[in-house]
Protein backbone atom coordinates (compact mmCIF):
# COMPACT_ATOMS: atom_id res chain seq x y z
CA UNK A 1 0.00 0.00 0.00
CA UNK A 2 3.07 2.15 0.72
CA UNK A 3 4.26 1.53 -2.76
CA UNK A 4 1.15 1.88 -4.73
CA UNK A 5 2.37 4.77 -6.50
CA UNK A 6 5.24 3.04 -7.94
CA UNK A 7 3.28 -0.04 -8.92
CA UNK A 8 1.06 -0.56 -12.50
CA UNK A 9 -2.32 0.23 -12.25
CA UNK A 10 -3.09 -3.74 -12.11
CA UNK A 11 -4.59 -6.18 -9.05
CA UNK A 12 -1.73 -6.97 -7.45
CA UNK A 13 -1.29 -10.33 -4.37
CA UNK A 14 1.26 -11.92 -3.17
CA UNK A 15 0.84 -16.03 -3.26
CA UNK A 16 3.19 -17.33 -0.63
CA UNK A 17 4.80 -20.54 -1.18
CA UNK A 18 4.26 -21.62 3.12
CA UNK A 19 3.23 -19.75 6.26
CA UNK A 20 5.79 -19.31 9.34
CA UNK A 21 4.74 -20.92 12.22
CA UNK A 22 2.91 -19.12 14.79
CA UNK A 23 4.93 -17.19 17.34
CA UNK A 24 4.97 -14.86 20.21
CA UNK A 25 6.19 -11.11 20.16
CA UNK A 26 6.42 -9.31 23.79
CA UNK A 27 3.96 -7.42 24.64
CA UNK A 28 4.58 -3.29 24.02
CA UNK A 29 3.91 -1.10 21.00
CA UNK A 30 4.50 -3.29 17.52
CA UNK A 31 5.97 -1.74 14.41
CA UNK A 32 6.73 -3.86 11.15
CA UNK A 33 8.68 -2.92 8.15
CA UNK A 34 8.11 -5.41 4.70
CA UNK A 35 11.17 -5.31 2.61
CA UNK A 36 10.70 -7.16 -0.73
CA UNK A 37 14.14 -8.90 -2.31
CA UNK A 38 13.62 -6.84 -5.59
CA UNK A 39 12.89 -2.90 -5.11
CA UNK A 40 10.58 -2.80 -7.76
CA UNK A 41 8.25 -5.22 -5.85
CA UNK A 42 6.35 -7.10 -8.74
CA UNK A 43 9.91 -9.55 -9.20
CA UNK A 44 10.26 -10.48 -5.58
CA UNK A 45 10.29 -13.95 -4.68
CA UNK A 46 9.97 -13.23 -0.85
CA UNK A 47 10.00 -10.26 1.52
CA UNK A 48 11.73 -10.15 4.93
CA UNK A 49 9.49 -8.26 7.80
CA UNK A 50 10.91 -7.25 10.82
CA UNK A 51 8.94 -6.87 14.04
CA UNK A 52 10.33 -4.45 16.10
CA UNK A 53 8.54 -3.61 19.59
CA UNK A 54 9.12 -0.41 21.55
CA UNK A 55 11.51 0.27 18.10
CA UNK A 56 13.62 -2.70 19.28
CA UNK A 57 14.09 -5.37 16.80
CA UNK A 58 12.07 -8.07 18.25
CA UNK A 59 11.73 -10.88 15.01
CA UNK A 60 13.17 -11.24 11.84
CA UNK A 61 11.78 -13.38 9.47
CA UNK A 62 10.88 -13.92 5.63
CA UNK A 63 7.71 -15.17 3.54
CA UNK A 64 9.08 -16.84 0.49
CA UNK A 65 6.22 -16.99 -3.15
CA UNK A 66 5.45 -14.61 -5.71
CA UNK A 67 3.74 -11.52 -6.68
CA UNK A 68 1.04 -11.67 -8.97
CA UNK A 69 -0.11 -8.12 -11.27
CA UNK A 70 -3.24 -9.06 -13.36
CA UNK A 71 -3.89 -5.82 -15.63
CA UNK A 72 -5.90 -5.74 -18.99
CA UNK A 73 -3.25 -5.17 -21.53
CA UNK A 74 -2.86 -5.11 -25.48
CA UNK A 75 -2.61 -9.13 -26.85
CA UNK A 76 -2.63 -9.90 -30.24
CA UNK A 77 -5.16 -12.03 -31.28
CA UNK A 78 -3.20 -14.80 -34.11
CA UNK A 79 0.07 -15.42 -35.08
CA UNK A 80 1.79 -11.91 -36.77
CA UNK A 81 4.71 -12.28 -38.27
CA UNK A 82 8.19 -10.01 -38.24
CA UNK A 83 8.09 -7.12 -40.03
CA UNK A 84 4.30 -6.80 -40.17
CA UNK A 85 2.33 -3.29 -39.44
CA UNK A 86 0.06 -3.59 -36.89
CA UNK A 87 -3.66 -2.61 -37.36
CA UNK A 88 -6.68 -2.71 -34.78
CA UNK A 89 -7.52 -5.98 -36.02
CA UNK A 90 -4.31 -7.77 -34.79
CA UNK A 91 -4.96 -6.51 -31.12
CA UNK A 92 -7.37 -7.54 -28.45
CA UNK A 93 -7.73 -6.78 -24.54
CA UNK A 94 -6.89 -9.63 -22.53
CA UNK A 95 -6.05 -10.02 -18.38
CA UNK A 96 -2.59 -10.71 -17.94
CA UNK A 97 -0.17 -11.79 -15.34
CA UNK A 98 2.19 -8.60 -15.93
CA UNK A 99 4.61 -8.70 -12.98
CA UNK A 100 7.36 -10.01 -15.32
CA UNK A 101 6.58 -8.17 -18.23
CA UNK A 102 8.51 -4.51 -18.93
CA UNK A 103 6.07 -2.13 -20.22
CA UNK A 104 2.98 -3.51 -21.81
CA UNK A 105 0.94 -2.05 -24.00
CA UNK A 106 -2.37 -0.66 -22.53
CA UNK A 107 -3.90 1.81 -24.99
CA UNK A 108 -3.26 0.11 -28.97
CA UNK A 109 -3.12 3.35 -30.64
CA UNK A 110 0.34 3.49 -29.06
CA UNK A 111 1.62 0.35 -31.67
CA UNK A 112 -1.33 0.40 -34.70
CA UNK A 113 0.56 1.19 -37.38
CA UNK A 114 4.06 0.93 -36.26
CA UNK A 115 6.02 -2.30 -37.37
CA UNK A 116 6.86 -5.47 -35.57
CA UNK A 117 10.48 -6.10 -35.14
CA UNK A 118 9.92 -10.17 -33.68
CA UNK A 119 7.26 -12.37 -34.47
CA UNK A 120 4.50 -12.90 -32.12
CA UNK A 121 1.83 -15.95 -31.12
CA UNK A 122 -1.97 -15.62 -30.63
CA UNK A 123 -2.14 -13.82 -26.86
CA UNK A 124 1.35 -12.77 -26.28
CA UNK A 125 1.40 -9.34 -24.78
CA UNK A 126 2.46 -6.28 -27.01
CA UNK A 127 5.42 -4.44 -25.17
CA UNK A 128 6.69 -0.62 -26.86
CA UNK A 129 10.07 -2.64 -27.27
CA UNK A 130 8.75 -4.99 -30.05
CA UNK A 131 7.99 -2.43 -32.73
CA UNK A 132 9.29 0.65 -34.01
CA UNK A 133 7.92 3.04 -36.69
CA UNK A 134 8.33 1.61 -39.85
CA UNK A 135 10.27 3.62 -42.81
CA UNK A 136 8.70 6.68 -44.27
CA UNK A 137 11.51 6.66 -47.02
CA UNK A 138 11.78 2.91 -48.93
CA UNK A 139 15.29 2.38 -50.76
CA UNK A 140 15.11 3.50 -54.51
CA UNK A 141 12.06 5.60 -53.76
CA UNK A 142 11.76 8.80 -55.74
CA UNK A 143 12.02 11.47 -53.37
CA UNK A 144 11.89 15.73 -53.55
CA UNK A 145 14.86 16.95 -51.82
CA UNK A 146 14.92 20.30 -50.71
CA UNK A 147 17.54 22.71 -49.92
CA UNK A 148 16.23 25.70 -47.57
CA UNK A 149 18.87 28.70 -47.16
CA UNK A 150 18.01 31.64 -46.19
CA UNK A 151 14.86 33.19 -48.10
CA UNK A 152 15.76 30.65 -51.08
CA UNK A 153 14.31 27.59 -51.18
CA UNK A 154 15.78 24.80 -53.94
CA UNK A 155 14.29 21.37 -54.95
CA UNK A 156 15.56 18.77 -56.91
CA UNK A 157 14.16 15.20 -57.48
CA UNK A 158 16.07 11.84 -56.86
CA UNK A 159 16.01 8.54 -55.31
CA UNK A 160 16.80 7.48 -52.12
CA UNK A 161 19.46 4.90 -51.41
CA UNK A 162 18.24 3.85 -47.85
CA UNK A 163 15.39 3.26 -46.26
CA UNK A 164 14.37 6.10 -43.79
CA UNK A 165 12.08 7.14 -40.72
CA UNK A 166 11.57 10.25 -39.75
CA UNK A 167 14.69 12.64 -38.87
CA UNK A 168 17.13 10.11 -40.52
CA UNK A 169 19.92 11.14 -42.56
CA UNK A 170 19.92 9.09 -45.47
CA UNK A 171 21.98 8.60 -49.12
CA UNK A 172 19.99 10.49 -51.87
CA UNK A 173 21.17 10.49 -55.78
CA UNK A 174 20.06 13.91 -57.62
CA UNK A 175 18.56 12.43 -61.04
CA UNK A 176 19.83 15.70 -62.20
CA UNK A 177 23.61 15.14 -61.62
CA UNK A 178 23.71 11.99 -60.42
CA UNK A 179 25.47 12.94 -57.29
CA UNK A 180 24.65 11.14 -53.91
CA UNK A 181 23.61 13.74 -51.30
CA UNK A 182 22.99 13.17 -47.80
CA UNK A 183 19.40 14.17 -46.65
CA UNK A 184 17.16 14.40 -43.40
CA UNK A 185 13.97 12.10 -43.76
CA UNK A 186 11.19 15.38 -42.78
CA UNK A 187 8.01 14.53 -43.97
CA UNK A 188 6.09 11.88 -45.91
CA UNK A 189 4.08 11.83 -49.40
CA UNK A 190 4.88 9.32 -52.28
CA UNK A 191 7.33 10.92 -54.75
CA UNK A 192 6.89 14.43 -53.27
CA UNK A 193 8.68 13.12 -50.33
CA UNK A 194 10.80 15.95 -48.81
CA UNK A 195 14.21 15.67 -46.99
CA UNK A 196 16.83 18.64 -45.91
CA UNK A 197 20.16 18.35 -45.53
Amino acid sequence: EDRTKDLPDAEIRFIHKSLPIPFILPEGNLSYEVIPSNPGILTSSRFSIIFRIDDKVARNMSVKGKVEALANVVVSTKKIRKDSIITPQHLTYAKKDISNISDPTVNPNEIVGKKLIKSVKAGDVLVSSMVEFPPMVQRGERVKIVIKYENMVLTATGFSHNNGKLHDIIRVQNISSNKIVYCRVAAPGGHIRAATP
